[in-house]
């Protein structure tokens, strides 16, 4: 069973939708989210999953600590879970969308398994590691 694993820097964008006369699409925030991890999806690129074939995406996303956290809370539990917005399911959107462009699927509906944890860490070390399994 292949397995790829990538990390893509930054913070994780969550889906949000602009709308116009013209209709709904991505603001530029997501959108620029979305480019990067498709473009760090495209060098770590294996062969497309082969249609039809269930895939399984674990997603560990990493948000910073609100600058208002006491060193104290930070130091007590530094691999905290984030329960805070923004909400996992918007966080998973781009960057699902992201991978089906870079074409690790034929299309994002072979995903059968999803896991997505949301962690806190320290400003700078901000990231998603994702794990694609077919």
């Amino acid at each position: 069973m292949p397995k790829y694993k990538i990390t893509v820097e930054g913070i994780a964008a969550p889906k949000s939708i602009s709308m116009s006369v013209h209709g709904a699409y991505n603001n530029k925030r997501v959108r620029s989210w979305m480019d990067v991890v498709r473009d760090t999806a495209l060098t770590e690129r294996p062969s497309k999953a082969p249609e039809g074939i269930p895939v399984a995406l674990m997603l560990d996303v990493w948000l910073p600590w609100p600058k208002r956290t006491a060193k104290k809370v930070i130091s007590a539990d530094p691999n905290a879970l984030h329960t805070k917005k923004p909400d996992a399911d918007n966080i998973l959107k781009p960057i699902v969308d992201g991978l089906t462009e870079a074409g690790f699927w034929e299309d994002d509906n072979q995903i059968a398994q999803m896991f997505v944890e949301k962690k806190y860490c320290p400003r700078g070390e901000e990231r998603a590691e994702i794990t694609v399994t077919w």
